[in-house]
């Protein structure tokens, strides 16, 4: 277990209550907080260190190791893009004109209605 540090840095506290949260990595914290981290030790969640998983509307970029805002339509998602949705927040649409891409959508596009499985719009 890691030590939090002072307000000074590289001042480690004395205490041995005074653990940093299992989430920071080596070089300590502010605090007993998740968000007192220095670092994380895993992932970033704006600002507050996780173990595993991002919230929903988020994803976990590889490169940073912090939690993403997924597009605005996406429930979740793997990257930043709008298609690149694995669920929508609101209504799936597979765009015929772009064979069949999924698409997640605030409404169903005209000549479409939402089905009752899964909130997908399907041609009328």
């Amino acid at each position: 277990s890691l030590n939090i540090l002072n307000q000074k840095p590289n001042n480690f506290a004395v205490s041995d209550e005074e653990i940093c949260d299992p989430n920071c990595n080596s070089r300590g914290c502010w605090g007993k907080q998740p968000e007192d981290c220095l670092e994380c030790r895993t992932w970033n969640n704006m600002g507050t260190c996780v173990s595993s998983q991002c919230d929903i509307g988020f994803f976990g970029n590889q490169t940073s190791m912090t939690c993403e805002k997924c597009s605005p339509e996406c429930e979740t998602c793997n990257g930043l893009g709008e298609f690149d949705c694995l669920s929508c927040r609101h209504y799936t649409f597979y765009n015929p004109n772009f064979g069949n891409r999924m698409e997640c959508v605030s409404d169903c596009p005209t000549h479409t209605r939402c089905s009752t499985i899964g909130n997908v719009c399907e041609k009328c």
